[in-house]
């Protein structure tokens, strides 16, 4: 059963982990944190027109299920869809997509915001709050508006989905993307304008947080991408980008991109090679790397795969040196509060 959010969650004592993953090498509105294994998961892939298409008559869908890889280990998740009450009395089911992916940023953004987040180191476990208006402001700030409508139903997917994760075919995980979460309705709200919505977020980001297993990155260019896929390419190049310095370069295969992403499942190769080639420069034009190549990898004649070389821009080196930097602090904090707990 679900537990009940109420002011007392929020007075949880702040402790030093939130402390830490609260607190940001650089200008704190435009910085956030991608999580090592929950933002690996690829729940957002299917569009809203695929759904449609594969959507019974009666509204239904089957369960979806995917393999990925992460450092060579195999990986596979599954995702059970929401049933979501349409305006007309009728049920749909509806998978997590991109603009879930959007909202669930938006949240852990609001998160690190004191008066909105509450983490507790005890029992592993991390709340925020919300109002409607706030997350349809947060989202327009960076050009990927959202009506109050278009955002409820999105919780009610995040809420009523569930993901199943695997390691090498044993299940390890079952969660939703956000759980218990708390309405408020209209006439709650004016008679206490300070009444929010409320959620947990999944078990993964707060064992993230306990351990120090998240790296900061640009929020502020991740929102305002326009395509998934540059934001898919953005996120992991920034949480995998680790040596930082100009001279370095960022490699991928098309190959592990349509593996992990899921983005690039339909269409033929020249179809694929063509999207990820707009998606990239999608982060020139935005000013994550200065300039790639790539290189066709063939079988006889037919081209097979592609290879990715990304080289990250100056400003992109300075941020990822400022990403590593708190990395290695905190890492080193939670060591020292951890030595401190154990005598």
């Amino acid at each position: 059963m679900s537990e009940i959010i109420t002011k007392n969650t929020f007075k949880i004592e702040k402790t030093k982990q939130y402390d830490l993953f609260a607190t940001f090498y650089g200008p704190e509105e435009g910085l956030s944190n991608s999580i090592e294994l929950w933002d690996h998961i690829p729940k957002y892939f299917v569009t809203e027109e695929q759904q449609a298409a594969m959507r019974t008559p009666e509204g239904f869908l089957s369960t979806l299920k995917r393999c990925f890889k992460i450092a060579d280990v195999d990986w596979a998740m599954e995702i059970q869809p929401a049933q979501i009450q349409m305006p007309d009395g009728s049920e749909q089911a509806f998978y997590p997509g991109y603009s879930e992916e959007v909202i669930e940023d938006a949240l852990r953004k609001l998160f690190t915001q004191d008066e909105y987040g509450a983490y507790d180191s005890d029992h592993v476990k991390s709340w925020v709050r919300f109002s409607l208006k706030q997350i349809a402001r947060e989202l327009a700030k960076w050009g990927c508006s959202r009506n109050i409508d278009e955002i409820k139903r999105s919780l009610d997917i995040m809420s009523g989905s569930t993901v199943k994760l695997f390691r090498n075919a044993k299940e390890v995980h079952s969660t939703q993307i956000i759980t218990s979460l708390t309405r408020v309705d209209r006439t709650e709200y004016l008679e206490n304008t300070d009444s929010r919505w409320a959620c947990r977020l999944p078990d993964l980001l707060s064992d993230a947080i306990n351990r120090g297993n998240y790296r900061q990155y640009n929020y502020a260019i991740s929102m305002q991408l326009k395509t998934q896929l540059a934001k898919w390419l953005h996120k992991r190049f920034s949480h995998n980008y680790t040596q930082a310095n100009c001279s370095g370069f960022y490699n991928i295969l098309l190959s592990t991109v349509q593996r992990d992403s899921g983005l690039l499942d339909s269409g033929t190769m020249k179809d694929k090679r063509r999207k990820l080639g707009r998606a990239i420069d999608e982060l020139g034009d935005n000013g994550v790397i200065k300039s790639y190549d790539h290189l066709a990898i063939k079988e006889s004649r037919k081209i097979v795969d592609a290879k990715y070389n990304l080289f990250p821009s100056d400003t992109f080196v300075v941020e990822m040196k400022a990403a590593n930097k708190r990395l290695k602090d905190t890492r080193q904090t939670l060591e020292i509060l951890e030595t401190q707990q154990i005598t």
